[in-house]
């Protein structure tokens, strides 16, 4: 059977040099006349309506419509599309999200939903009432064909990066007392976010803050690091923190990370990574040093999340799934009565 015609709609802006970029594709770019105060409405709702709206315009021309997040997913739902819609789902466990999804039963007609992590997944069958055949896995390490991890431990400073629900204040503070143990933080995004709060201590002169990288540049201070830490706050967001812990093991880097959200998918605590509270101070501490003084430690837990994510989120195995997904869905729309 022929590949489906799939409408793309990304909450985000593309890069056009992106390969994900093409004419099947709706972004960011559509609001370039829009009123600001439109777009200032719609952020404080969460939801892309205008996005969704062009979309239902150009829905004739596909088989189905993608949306890339339920912030474009849940309008969409509301505005008399007739295509078969799928919804990458970020954040539904959101208290406001979860009711709505709940009391509209909006979730149950979307003709699929790619999960992030396996909490997220659980929450989809469990307390939404979602058939597990309409769910699929949508994230994958998308590094992982493009580099190859050595075997040699690392000199290298401590690496943490993202913006979205971080807390570098916990990370800082662990760290205030760990003289000597260089860390880099990549406070910075693709996307353009912003950290939402200061922090307002003291910052150690072994603890050092870099600008935007590209990525051939963040990749090289990947190559080069210890480890790699992810501080979280404390969230219902089970895609917190994940591009980084993926890209870390790619490399073959152990991860320190904040158990919350759906962190457990990803990172297997004492196997490739540890785990630790959040805003536990002391526990960040102990993991840090842990690894720090244990080199060898670190390269095995390194090395066996590298093994983690080459069997559950390789890209190619991954882009497979979806594609079969996506044909499944078409040929069931077409079907005779």
């Amino acid at each position: 059977m022929k590949y489906p015609k799939v409408l793309r709609v990304e909450t985000g802006l593309m890069s056009s040099q992106s390969d994900e970029a093409s004419s099947d594709m709706l972004d960011y770019r559509v609001y370039a006349c829009v009123p600001r105060w439109w777009r200032r409405l719609e952020e404080l709702l969460h939801l892309d309506i205008y996005l969704a709206l062009r979309a239902r315009a150009a829905q004739h021309r596909y088989d189905i419509v993608w949306a890339g997040s339920e912030k474009v997913g849940i309008p969409l739902s509301f505005i008399g599309l007739r295509k078969p819609l799928v919804v990458v789902a970020h954040h539904l466990e959101s208290p406001a999200k979860a009711e709505l999804v709940r009391m509209t039963g909006i979730a149950k007609r979307w003709a699929g939903i790619g999960y992030i992590s396996n909490e997220s997944r659980d929450f989809f069958v469990r307390q939404i009432g979602i058939p597990a055949g309409r769910l699929f896995q949508f994230e994958s390490a998308k590094y992982l064909s493009k580099v190859t991890p050595t075997e040699k431990t690392s000199d290298g400073p401590i690496i943490s990066a993202g913006v979205a629900k971080r807390d570098y204040a916990t990370l800082i503070k662990a760290l205030a007392d760990l003289p000597g143990y260089e860390t880099e933080l990549l406070v910075s995004s693709k996307f353009g976010d912003k950290l939402k709060s200061n922090i307002k201590i003291n910052i150690p002169e072994w603890v050092c803050f870099t600008d935007f990288m590209p990525d051939d540049e963040l990749m090289k201070h990947y190559e080069r690091a210890r480890f790699v830490i992810v501080p979280l706050e404390s969230t219902t967001h089970r895609g917190a923190g994940i591009n980084v812990v993926l890209e870390a093991a790619a490399f073959g880097k152990a991860v320190i990370a904040t158990k919350t959200g759906g962190m457990s998918t990803f990172v297997k605590d004492g196997e490739t990574g540890i785990l630790v509270p959040p805003y536990d101070v002391e526990a960040m501490r102990s993991a840090i040093q842990k690894l720090w003084t244990q080199p060898g430690l670190a390269r095995q837990m390194g090395l066996a999340g590298r093994c983690h994510v080459e069997a559950h989120f390789d890209p190619v195995a991954v882009n497979s799934n979806i594609t079969a997904f996506l044909k499944k869905i078409h040929l069931a729309s077409v079907a005779p009565d």
